[in-house]
């Protein structure tokens, strides 16, 4: 054989060695293609867009808890109407609500209309508001006791609070009364004590009190 020819053998064998070659490559990066979903240039929208639209519809539906307040127009068992500026809203009262933090003789206390409602809970999608807590013309004073009245039925304590308004004081038998170390004490504050007291407020300067805290003590 000339050497023409064995040249011309060997240039064949290696044209086509470079043909096989190719299509196994391209076999390779097809399925490569296949395995590796992030390489398609098919795909619109990327995995971690998905999430994080995902993750914003999540919180839209489900919104953090707010406080709102306003003054009672309407009440029922299991809904109340409020005015807050010139907006009204309705509360909706489910069967976990919890009044006056479950204190029952403030809680049972009657609601009225003309009231003021301090609501903790959520907004629906409907714009209606679910309450988790409420309290009713819930107040935190804090005064000098400049007078005290104690008799069987009843005790009133009368002090100043820090807008330098009068306040009578209702005490009753469940009022819980503590010191400044929140120790609960049976002791009624005197006159000259400084105290804070949260309480359930009837009318203008008339408040039940829940707890009074004996702040200073002469």
């Amino acid at each position: 054989m000339s050497n023409f020819k064995c040249l011309f053998i060997a240039f064949q064998a290696a044209l086509l060695m470079v043909l096989i070659s190719g299509c196994g490559l391209t076999q390779n990066n097809q399925a490569d293609n296949k395995l590796n979903p992030k390489t398609d240039s098919t795909r619109s929208i990327p995995l971690e867009t998905k999430t994080l639209t995902q993750i914003t519809i999540n919180t839209e539906i489900a919104p953090k808890q707010v406080l709102l307040e306003g003054k009672i127009l309407r009440y029922g068992d299991k809904s109340l109407e409020i005015s807050q500026g010139e907006n009204n809203y309705t509360l909706l009262l489910v069967p976990g609500t919890i009044i006056w933090d479950g204190i029952p003789w403030i809680a049972k206390i009657p609601i009225q209309n003309g009231d003021w409602a301090t609501a903790w809970g959520e907004w629906n999608l409907d714009k209606t508001f679910t309450v988790d807590k409420l309290w009713i013309n819930i107040v935190n004073l804090h005064g000098i006791v400049v007078k005290i009245e104690d008799d069987k039925n009843t005790t009133s304590i009368y002090f100043n609070d820090q807008n330098q308004r009068a306040n009578h004081i209702l005490v009753s038998p469940l009022t819980v009364i503590s010191n400044s170390t929140f120790s609960e004490s049976h002791q009624l504050p005197k006159i000259g004590d400084y105290i804070e007291v949260i309480g359930r407020e009837y009318k203008a300067s008339d408040v039940q009190a829940v707890n009074i805290t004996i702040a200073t003590s002469k």
